[in-house]
């Protein structure tokens, strides 16, 4: 199984980083445009990994998880909803 993942280098505060990695390079890219502490320049891309198990996938954040995790109450998340739920904020996520 091959699965290509998008990441995005996180600033930790204290001068360290760190990847997230996602399911999708717009949600990547809306990562980096919106973090706290951001960079100079974009630290977004992708890598593709070969397994033989979908365990490697487990950590992949999902536009869901992400607005309930990192969106949901922030003052963007109307531009959130409008980017990744055009049709309109699934009922789980209300």
């Amino acid at each position: 199984m091959k699965r290509k993942i998008f990441y995005s280098i996180n600033n930790g505060g204290d001068g360290s980083a760190y990847p997230i990695f996602l399911e999708s390079q717009e949600l990547a890219e809306w990562d980096q445009d919106h973090m706290w502490g951001g960079w100079g320049e974009s630290c977004d891309g992708s890598i593709t990994i070969e397994s033989d198990s979908a365990i490697f996938c487990e950590d992949v954040i999902s536009i869901e998880d992400y607005f309930k995790e990192n969106v949901k109450g922030e003052e963007y998340e109307e531009e959130f909803i409008e980017q990744f739920f055009p049709d309109g904020l699934p009922e789980e996520l209300k």
